[in-house]
């Protein structure tokens, strides 16, 4: 009897939870206007991927040295790719797993998970 009631308990806070959820994404979804269309989904999400990459801190995108000696740029040319080094690596991420795998590979640039 003990288990039964265990379970029902157990059932009844995953029914709870879920109706939650659902009121709250109706919510969110009628304060901002998004239509319940599965292309809406795709093309805010897109959205707001290029607003937090636009925003995204200036310093990320910009050269940290703009006033560099000749010398240095004349090796860079002579060098070719080992002067094309990404600013930032934007991974699209629901969990974090992605960005954690990405990080293992130590890379030099920023990894901004969205």
């Amino acid at each position: 009897e003990g288990d039964l009631e265990k379970e029902e308990k157990t059932r009844k806070g995953r029914e709870e939870r879920k109706e939650r959820k659902k009121k709250e994404t109706e919510k969110i979804q009628k304060e901002n206007g998004w239509g319940k269309k599965r292309s809406d989904y795709y093309l805010r999400s897109v959205t707001w991927f290029l607003i937090i990459a636009n925003n995204a801190p200036p310093y990320i995108f910009e050269q940290k040295d703009p006033f560099r000696s000749q010398a240095e740029l004349r090796l860079r040319q002579r060098g070719g790719s080992s002067g094309s080094v990404p600013a930032a690596i934007i991974v699209l991420t629901s969990t974090g797993r992605t960005a954690q795998i990405l990080s293992r590979y130590r890379p030099r640039a920023l990894i901004i998970a969205v």
